[in-house]
């Protein structure tokens, strides 16, 4: 036979438990995951031109740029001129090189806010990566996309890290 008092406390304890457990999983008891917010319906004209596409561009460049290896860095201007990305042309310094882009596919569009060219600088950093091999940081510093004349990216070796530890 059961006892009165384990059946009353067993009773409350399982209810206690159970409110505890609904208060946790209470909404916004829990904060939400930024991947549980719905995104809002974008346009068009704006999921195209969103961080999101623009990481997808520059990473597809990479990928590209990296099987462009050229004997040095005007051979690899006049290689990627072949891409109709534009007209490029290289001033080479010994940690920084520049790379002018005339003509590119931003040219003639209306002026935006920021730099466009995410797939030319994603393919420039694989390919300078790749021909000097080295690696290397790619900043657009002006675009046609914006209002420039030409896109200019500044491409900077990175120095080698050397081993913490030498072998004996």
């Amino acid at each position: 036979m059961l006892d009165p008092l384990v059946l009353v406390f067993g009773g409350l304890g399982l209810l206690v438990a159970s409110l505890v457990i609904v208060a946790i999983n209470r909404e916004g008891a829990i904060p939400p995951s930024p991947y549980d917010v719905p995104e809002p319906k974008l346009g068009l004209e704006a999921a195209i031109w969103s961080i999101r596409h623009a990481d997808v561009q520059y990473w597809d460049g990479v990928a590209v740029g990296e099987r462009m290896r050229a004997p040095n860095l005007e051979e690899l201007a006049r290689a990627l001129d072949r891409l109709d990305l534009g007209t490029f042309e290289v001033k080479s310094a010994k940690k920084r090189h520049e790379f002018t882009v005339r003509n590119g596919p931003f040219s003639k569009a209306p002026a935006v806010d920021e730099p466009l060219c995410y797939l030319t600088r994603g393919i420039l950093a694989g390919s300078c990566g790749a021909t000097l091999d080295r690696e290397v940081d790619v900043v657009e510093e002006a675009c046609a996309g914006t209002g420039s004349p030409e896109c200019v990216f500044s491409v900077e070796v990175k120095e080698r890290e050397e081993p913490r530890f030498t072998q004996v």
